[in-house]
């Protein structure tokens, strides 16, 4: 598994360092999450209760040049993004250039890139794997349980979002992302009793998520790096995927959640600490898996243009 992530790495570092990007950041978060197995055969639902460990490398371009790609701007727009940010160097043109960084604390604007994360756990609890059938139809069916299943999650794709002050000098401002990306969930566990049955359960599945989500943040200056953020949005392709599926309460369609923080900025690195709530949902093979409870995460942020 981990050569597989080493070379990953290699490729992140080695596009930050060939196309100047001006902003990478690790992300290493504790969530709790569950699946829920939808079958039209099976009249109770399989549930996987799991806790993940993921990790998460963004890279950003904050200049403007990859969002005019990706917004198929064309090189007319990275022509004028240049010559407005030569102009602003050189004093030639009054304010500031509106794309770039102010302060590692004070961004406003937009960033477009890629993403990568991966990550591992272990089921918490028992699993009712019901109403699974065996292999001789004239037995009717089975029950299994199991304990112990490893989880595996793995995704990557890109990035759009952005950020800005609601009112100047407040510390509240707004946020959105939109991200379009592909990603593989494995679940592999004993099962007992084992007769007649096979000894483990090992599926492998992939998904395709758009989620879109936009909120609100509140980080004066006087509270030294501490701040909060409360965020809401959707998972298109799971909206898509699930329409008309019965669920357990109407804010199950969407995803939310929110965040508590402290950032410390120094000029090449933000170093950051974050607990919150989140909810959000995707479709997995077969599956709905949910994200939902308390999360914990670790970041740094490398600011690339202020080497």
């Amino acid at each position: 598994m981990f050569p597989g992530h080493f070379r990953v790495l290699f490729v992140i570092l080695f596009t930050v360092v060939s196309s100047a990007c001006s902003h990478l950041s690790y992300q290493r978060a504790e969530v709790s999450g569950s699946t829920i197995e939808y079958s039209d055969f099976e009249p109770t639902e399989p549930r996987h209760e799991y806790n993940l460990v993921l990790n998460e490398i963004n890279l950003y371009d904050r200049s403007g040049a990859f969002c005019a790609g990706m917004l198929e701007a064309g090189d007319r727009a990275s022509s004028r993004i240049a010559e407005e940010r030569e102009m602003a160097e050189e004093g030639r043109m009054r304010g500031e250039y509106s794309w770039r960084e102010r302060h590692a604390s004070e961004y406003a604007g937009i960033e477009c890139g890629g993403f990568f994360r991966w990550g591992s756990g272990v089921d918490t609890g028992l699993t009712d794997y019901s109403q699974v059938q065996p292999p001789y139809d004239n037995r009717g069916y089975g029950l299994f349980t199991h304990t112990g299943a490893d989880h595996t999650l793995t995704e990557g794709g890109l990035h759009i979002g952005g950020r800005g002050p609601i009112i100047e000098g407040s510390g509240l401002g707004w946020l959105f992302s939109f991200r379009l990306s592909l990603g593989s969930m494995t679940l592999s566990a004993p099962i007992a009793p084992a007769s007649p049955a096979p000894e483990r359960i090992d599926e492998k599945n992939g998904y395709f998520v758009i989620p879109i989500a936009t909120g609100i943040t509140f980080n004066p200056w006087y509270l030294f790096g501490l701040g909060i953020t409360l965020w809401g949005g959707v998972d298109g392709a799971s909206a898509l995927a699930n329409y008309g599926e019965e669920k357990e309460s109407f804010l199950d369609n969407f995803d939310y959640g929110a965040q508590a923080g402290w950032r410390w900025n120094f000029t090449y690195v933000t170093p950051s600490l974050q607990v919150g709530w989140r909810h959000n949902r995707f479709y997995w093979g077969g599956r709905t898996a949910t994200h939902r409870g308390w999360e914990a995460m670790v970041g740094v942020d490398v600011h690339f243009d202020q080497f």
